[in-house]
């Protein structure tokens, strides 16, 4: 279940990834999900808080 945070992160994550305004949301999305997917499985192994997990299992959702 995404927290509060989640749309906070995905907006700043969207933010910093992408100043081309020319290209849609789906285009970024597309680009941004491989660069999450590797972060996220890279600090899934370092990370044991079940709250940062649950960020990422919804951003993941998200840009699904």
């Amino acid at each position: 279940m995404p927290t509060p945070n989640t749309e906070r992160i995905l907006a700043e994550i969207a933010g910093a990834q992408f100043t081309q305004p020319e290209k849609s949301f789906a285009e970024r999305k597309a680009e941004l999900y491989p660069k999450f997917e590797y972060f996220a499985k890279i600090a899934e192994q370092y990370i044991d808080d079940p709250r940062i997990l649950t960020e990422l299992a919804a951003i993941r959702k998200k840009l699904q």
